[in-house]
Protein backbone atom coordinates (compact mmCIF):
# COMPACT_ATOMS: atom_id res chain seq x y z
CA UNK A 1 0.00 0.00 0.00
CA UNK A 2 1.31 3.23 -1.05
CA UNK A 3 0.90 6.12 2.21
CA UNK A 4 1.92 8.92 -0.06
CA UNK A 5 -0.12 12.10 -0.56
CA UNK A 6 -2.56 12.43 -3.78
CA UNK A 7 -0.24 14.98 -6.05
CA UNK A 8 -2.71 16.98 -8.12
CA UNK A 9 -1.35 17.91 -11.53
CA UNK A 10 -3.58 20.53 -13.68
CA UNK A 11 -2.98 21.53 -17.10
CA UNK A 12 -4.86 24.46 -18.73
CA UNK A 13 -5.01 23.58 -22.66
CA UNK A 14 -6.22 25.56 -26.21
CA UNK A 15 -6.01 23.86 -29.19
CA UNK A 16 -1.91 22.62 -28.74
CA UNK A 17 -2.96 18.66 -28.90
CA UNK A 18 0.11 17.50 -29.95
CA UNK A 19 2.03 19.19 -26.63
CA UNK A 20 -0.83 18.02 -24.58
CA UNK A 21 0.28 14.65 -25.45
CA UNK A 22 3.89 14.94 -25.33
CA UNK A 23 3.06 16.49 -21.16
CA UNK A 24 0.39 13.40 -20.68
CA UNK A 25 3.47 11.17 -21.87
CA UNK A 26 5.87 13.01 -19.30
CA UNK A 27 3.47 12.69 -16.45
CA UNK A 28 2.89 8.82 -17.35
CA UNK A 29 6.35 8.19 -16.88
CA UNK A 30 7.22 9.62 -13.76
CA UNK A 31 7.64 7.03 -10.76
CA UNK A 32 5.71 8.89 -7.93
CA UNK A 33 2.09 7.99 -7.57
CA UNK A 34 -0.09 8.63 -6.37
CA UNK A 35 -1.04 11.34 -9.02
CA UNK A 36 -4.34 12.53 -10.84
CA UNK A 37 -3.94 15.14 -13.86
CA UNK A 38 -6.89 17.61 -13.77
CA UNK A 39 -7.23 18.77 -17.74
CA UNK A 40 -8.67 21.89 -18.61
CA UNK A 41 -9.94 22.36 -22.15
CA UNK A 42 -9.82 25.86 -22.42
CA UNK A 43 -12.34 26.50 -25.42
CA UNK A 44 -10.15 24.54 -27.69
CA UNK A 45 -10.50 21.97 -30.53
CA UNK A 46 -12.46 18.79 -29.17
CA UNK A 47 -9.83 16.17 -27.36
CA UNK A 48 -9.80 12.53 -27.41
CA UNK A 49 -10.21 12.06 -24.24
CA UNK A 50 -10.15 7.59 -24.64
CA UNK A 51 -6.65 8.16 -25.93
CA UNK A 52 -5.44 10.90 -23.13
CA UNK A 53 -6.58 8.25 -20.80
CA UNK A 54 -4.93 5.38 -22.95
CA UNK A 55 -1.48 7.60 -22.61
CA UNK A 56 -2.06 8.50 -19.06
CA UNK A 57 -2.21 4.30 -18.44
CA UNK A 58 -2.44 4.58 -14.66
CA UNK A 59 -2.67 7.89 -14.10
CA UNK A 60 -6.51 9.31 -13.07
CA UNK A 61 -7.77 11.82 -15.69
CA UNK A 62 -10.19 14.46 -14.64
CA UNK A 63 -11.60 16.53 -17.73
CA UNK A 64 -13.36 19.75 -18.04
CA UNK A 65 -13.95 21.43 -21.29
CA UNK A 66 -14.92 24.67 -21.57
CA UNK A 67 -16.91 25.79 -24.58
CA UNK A 68 -15.61 29.44 -25.23
CA UNK A 69 -12.33 31.06 -23.67
CA UNK A 70 -12.57 31.54 -20.28
CA UNK A 71 -8.56 32.55 -19.40
CA UNK A 72 -6.48 31.68 -16.72
CA UNK A 73 -8.15 32.81 -13.71
CA UNK A 74 -11.48 30.30 -14.39
CA UNK A 75 -9.35 27.86 -15.11
CA UNK A 76 -7.30 28.04 -12.09
CA UNK A 77 -10.48 28.05 -9.96
CA UNK A 78 -9.53 31.90 -8.58
CA UNK A 79 -12.70 34.03 -8.38
CA UNK A 80 -11.36 36.54 -10.60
Amino acid sequence: MNNNPLVSIIIRTKDRPKLLKRALQSIAEQTYRPIEVVLVNDGGCDLDINELTGILKDVALNAFSFSNLHGNPVCQGSPC
